[in-house]
């Protein structure tokens, strides 16, 4: 019976149906998660395991968070852990099929086609305000907020496909340059400020490797016009700020530590997830215990704490230093792999991603929901699969 069974096949087209549907609906996390469980188990059944390289570094990292149940003894810990892993073994998964051939276009026609659904959601479909006292919509509704992270890697993609694919239909720059505008525009409308400062190193570290492909006359002909460009910024600055215009209110407020109850409260999460280490700082109160039903804080910021605003002090308190360390190594070993690949557009998509993410996750803590780490790990799962097999 399992022999008649073409997993190949139905790993990938299962691919193209559950990749784009789980952003449009979350909600089937663990749909997606038996599915490629039973065809990886079927594919093993027939050939043996395939060896990723990834193994045993996503087992540190499954290690570390699990340390911090010794001392906790708190089940829900070992609960929350496994449901970490379950995203954390994608990328094995994934390996052990064949890579996807053409995965650079059918992503770029992927991304395009998500970007715009999702600014018809934002401005038509079903937008609708989440957050009144920002005011703040969504363009992926079960991501909420997260919903900025799957735009910026959208943005991402595009923008680095017209600059780094030699061989591009006409039909592809136009996909290019459309999703990198509309992916831009979903970024500004999302009012997510770890987004925004995503996306000016992200658009700074694309723009830097514009300027080293191209010729030297070119690079005095970009840099003058960047010099023109940021001159007039600066000169209209106050203007800029004056004009009553939302999304200039968000970033303003990204420095505002004395005014912003939002990032008042953050110093405060963070300040308190040092003191909560230092209490227990081998390894932690337990994985997903620094919340407001563990750990007392004042009644100001008590109905938001649900975790500490940031992955890193949220690990440091609640895994401690060895749970932090292995954690914080097993990105390291995924972020080296891309760097590596970073001569190739889609080493150098997840590399430059991986940096936009990193940096917002010092403002968030993206392991609560989850969904933005499963996305990633399924995009790293295919992109690794397909590099590490079709080496050049």
């Amino acid at each position: 019976m399992i022999s008649k069974i073409n997993e190949e096949l139905i790993f990938e087209y299962g691919t193209y149906i559950l990749f784009p549907l789980f952003i449009l609906y979350p909600s089937i996390q663990s749909e997606m998660f038996l599915f490629y469980l039973a065809i990886t188990l079927i594919k093993i059944k027939k050939e043996g395991y395939k060896k990723s390289g990834l193994e045993k570094y996503i087992g540190l990292a499954i290690l570390g968070l699990s340390i911090s149940y010794i001392g906790n003894w708190n089940t829900k810990i070992l609960k929350q852990i496994f449901s970490i892993a379950k995203f954390l073994v994608y990328p094995l998964f994934i390996y052990q099929f064949k890579p996807i051939q053409n995965i650079e276009k059918k992503l770029l026609y992927l991304f395009n086609i998500l970007g715009v659904y999702g600014l018809l959601e934002f401005l038509v479909i079903k937008s609708r305000i989440l957050n009144i006292g920002a005011a703040r919509y969504y363009s992926y509704l079960g991501f909420v907020m997260d919903s900025s992270v799957v735009a910026l890697s959208g943005y991402i993609f595009c923008f680095l496909y017209l600059i780094m694919r030699e061989k591009k239909s006409n039909f592809e720059k136009v996909c290019g340059v459309v999703g990198t505008l509309i992916f831009s525009y979903l970024v500004l409308l999302h009012q997510v400020r770890g987004t925004y400062l995503s996306f000016v190193v992200v658009t700074l570290v694309i723009l830097a490797c514009i300027l080293i492909k191209i010729e030297t006359k070119k690079k005095i002909i970009v840099l003058l016009i960047t010099v023109f460009l940021g001159g007039m910024v600066i000169k209209n600055i106050e203007n800029l700020v004056k004009y009553n215009n939302i999304y200039i209110s968000r970033i303003e407020s990204i420095g505002d530590t004395t005014g912003n109850h939002s990032n008042m409260a953050r110093l405060y999460f963070w300040k308190t997830a040092v003191e909560t280490f230092k209490e227990s700082p081998l390894n932690g109160i337990g994985y997903r215990r620094f919340n407001m039903n563990n750990v007392q804080v004042d009644k100001r910021y008590k109905n938001e704490f649900y975790h500490a605003h940031s992955e890193f002090f949220s690990m440091l308190a609640e895994v401690g230093i060895i749970g932090s360390v292995l954690w914080y190594f097993f990105k390291f070993k995924i972020f080296q792999f891309f760097y590596f690949q970073r001569k190739r557009f889609l080493g150098a998509f997840l590399l430059v991603t991986l940096i936009g993410f990193e940096i917002q996750t010092l403002f968030e803590v993206y392991l609560v929901a989850k969904n933005v780490y499963r996305y990633l790990f399924l995009l790293i799962g295919l992109i690794f699969t397909y590099l590490e097999k079709n080496k050049e």
